[in-house]
């Protein structure tokens, strides 16, 4: 028996959750680049779908913009209609890797859409 969420903004939040306590990925504290996400703000899903299933691709590492493009995604595949900003949270993020996601836990939690 599944164990789906009851809306949105909840599964928005179980996904939040579940990449924060997958194991298998670190916040990058060394030099803050985006592994999953180009400069192009181009998203390599192929490559985070393999990590997670084990694989090591880009490897562990993932920043802010890697967390934002990652749970949006996801969420908007749901039918959630979350946006990626820049927040200038970079030096809290830098050092508190736990600062992203209670950020996008809060955001959730109130339910704002970013712009």
């Amino acid at each position: 028996m599944g164990h789906g969420c009851a809306d949105i903004a909840a599964a928005s939040e179980a996904i939040t959750s579940k990449l924060y306590e997958s194991g298998r990925f670190v916040y990058d504290t060394e030099n803050g680049a985006s592994n999953y996400t180009t400069a192009a703000d181009y998203f390599e899903c192929e490559e985070f779908v393999d990590r997670i299933k084990g694989g090591e691709c880009y490897g562990e590492k993932l920043n802010c913009t890697d967390c934002a493009t990652i749970v949006s995604t996801l969420a908007n595949a749901l039918g959630a209609e979350l946006y990626q900003c820049s927040a200038d949270v970079y030096v809290q993020c830098q050092s508190d890797p736990g600062h992203m996601y209670r950020l996008l836990e809060i955001a959730f939690q109130r339910r704002i859409q970013l712009p």
